[in-house]
């Protein structure tokens, strides 16, 4: 007998040196590629220096960018 099963957490990178080593990039780059590619980095607040990102919608925004649809 199993327990109710609890939702799935979205995985959180929570530095912009996680998110770049996610990408397998630099962490400039991702900041560069927030401001000019829209990259789905979000800010903490009120500490507008700290980010994070969601794996699911990074990897929805790779997708995107690989078919052209972004």
């Amino acid at each position: 007998m199993s327990g109710p099963q609890s939702p799935l957490k979205p995985r959180r990178l929570n530095s912009w040196r996680e998110i770049a080593r996610y990408l397998n990039v630099r962490p400039w780059t991702v900041r560069r590629l927030a401001r000019t590619a829209g990259l789905p980095v979000r800010r903490s607040m009120p500490n507008d220096s700290a980010v994070f990102a969601y794996v699911e919608e990074l990897d929805r925004w790779q997708k995107a960018r690989a078919t052209g649809a972004f």
